[in-house]
């Protein structure tokens, strides 16, 4: 859900339940003293702030939803003061309100007023924060705990476990920057203690968060990251991080892996390369094959190739999925029972499911040990190809990122020609990156490779290293010729239907 379909669904629940409790409100106090039952509920809403994206579309979204329901609004903007917060009700009061919608950012002092609201039998929902102590009727807020989990994994992983970070605080006067503190501190206590962290009060105020991180880096220039937690701060942290240099755009593979981190990493496997790229030589480099799974084989087809892929040396086969779901329930259990519990069976979906169907389907097929499955939906992630991104320096840069995380990578390789490019990619990732074949393969699709100089060789389920110059992508005269277009042979000559 986005930001703005989160915000008009709170919208809706704020006013809703204001104007249902309103009403019975009204209801009781009307009958007796011949009020107009019919008058439309009125409520009076205190908007915390109006300097951060989140709670803009917020002020732009209450009164559309207010509108739709036939809700009055009275509203005041409490510019994060407590003592603002607590003048503007009162002037709800005196206005004659029916509900108050509010969001206190400091939980404990707004108390008083919660129970002089209480005992007016004014309903009160709360938004993004929840009181320390009062009666409410309903908070709506996110799992603020949840804020700072997940800020500290993506902040451990993203530096590897090691390194300084600075956490902008919110208010500790507030129940939300408390939790999103101790959340954030206790994940990098167990996950990550190597990672140090500075923790920087602010009280939800951009100035002070600005002022405190300048000073953090005047005195540790080495901070690695940040964790804000509001956008409160979005604004003069991304121009300190541009003063310092430190601002890259979010494509840059910096992000995650320094230039100097990278050459670090290049040197470090320096030693063994030579031994590396002799074993390549002389045992090649482990392939999988997806020529047992194309969809529309019949069982018997199958249940043949998939033997037959085993019996050339191929310790991972790839299966094509999402057609039909019991089909495919079929033909996994063909599958296994072909190769065996040893095996590594991969299935690909050709990004044909959305992502409720990916995981129903997936916990079918899931009996069959299936080793990973590729493209379930439309991917919007990293993935080594050697066509579909900027060329051998970006297929480089993943290689590099893959390893500093230690995640093994497996080059696509489905297209024309490409098995004879990844190939190179892969076996550079060997010999001079990760070091590694473990869990690692190179896909072989058996077709085209004739229109080749220098083809893709197999042996025994693995690539053979290739020894001629260059990425092994000219193609021969003979096929330059027959399929020049539009004047080549292979458009020119007509084919008998």
């Amino acid at each position: 859900m986005n930001r703005h379909a989160f915000l008009r669904l709170g919208a809706i629940a704020v006013l809703a339940t204001a104007l249902l409790t309103a009403a019975c409100n009204r209801d009781k106090t009307s009958a007796g003293s011949g009020g107009d039952s019919a008058a439309q509920p009125l409520i009076g809403v205190d908007y915390p702030r109006s300097d951060t994206d989140f709670w803009n579309s917020y002020i732009k979204y209450v009164p559309e939803f207010a509108k739709e329901l036939g809700v009055e609004l009275k509203t005041t903007n409490s510019q994060n003061d407590i003592a603002n917060l607590i003048s503007n009700v009162q002037t709800f009061r005196s206005q004659g309100v029916k509900g108050v919608v509010m969001a206190p950012q400091d939980t404990a002092a707004v108390a008083p007023t919660l129970d002089q609201l209480a005992s007016a039998k004014i309903p009160v929902v709360t938004i993004d924060t929840r009181p320390d102590t009062g009666k409410v009727f309903m908070v709506v807020r996110a799992d603020n705990r949840a804020y700072g989990t997940k800020a500290c994994q993506f902040l451990g992983t993203k530096l590897g476990g090691k390194g300084k970070v600075v956490m902008l605080q919110g208010g500790l006067d507030s129940i939300n920057g408390r939790d999103r503190t101790e959340a954030f501190n206790e994940c990098m206590k167990k996950d990550f203690p190597g990672v140090t962290v500075f923790g920087e009060a602010t009280d939800w105020k951009a100035d002070v968060a600005a002022s405190k991180l300048q000073t953090r880096f005047t005195s540790d220039p080495d901070i690695k990251g940040v964790y804000m937690q509001s956008s409160f701060a979005l604004s003069g942290t991304l121009q300190i991080l541009a003063q310092r240099g430190l601002k890259v755009p979010p494509t840059d593979p910096k992000h995650a892996l320094t230039e100097q981190e990278a050459l670090a990493l290049l040197r470090d496997r320096a030693a063994g390369r030579d031994a590396r790229a002799a074993e390549l030589l002389r045992d090649g480099y482990p392939a999988y094959t997806t020529t047992p799974g194309w969809l529309g084989y019949d069982d018997d087809k199958l249940d043949r190739l998939c033997a037959e892929a085993v019996g050339a040396g191929y310790q991972l086969i790839k299966l094509k999925v999402g057609g039909n779901l019991a089909d495919d329930v079929r033909r996994m259990g063909i599958a296994r029972r072909a190769v065996g519990p040893d095996i590594r069976i991969a299935v690909d979906a050709n990004q044909i499911w959305g992502v409720p169907d990916a995981i129903g389907w997936m916990r079918e097929l899931s009996r069959f040990d299936p080793y990973w499955i590729e493209e379930p939906t439309s991917p919007d992630d990293v993935q080594i190809d050697a066509c579909r991104v900027g060329g051998v320096n970006e297929n480089l840069a993943i290689l590099l990122l893959a390893a500093k995380f230690g995640v093994p990578v497996c080059p696509h390789a489905g297209g024309v020609g490409l098995c004879e490019l990844v190939q190179h990619l892969a076996m550079f990732d060997y010999v001079a990156v990760s070091g590694s074949l473990q869990d690692r393969f190179i896909e072989y699709v058996d077709h085209l490779h004739e229109h080749f100089a220098e083809p893709a060789q197999i042996r025994a389920g693995r690539y053979l290293a290739p020894t001629a110059a260059g990425m092994s992508a000219e193609i021969t005269p003979a096929s330059l010729h027959a399929y020049r277009f539009p004047d080549g042979p292979a458009w020119t000559t007509e084919v008998a239907a």
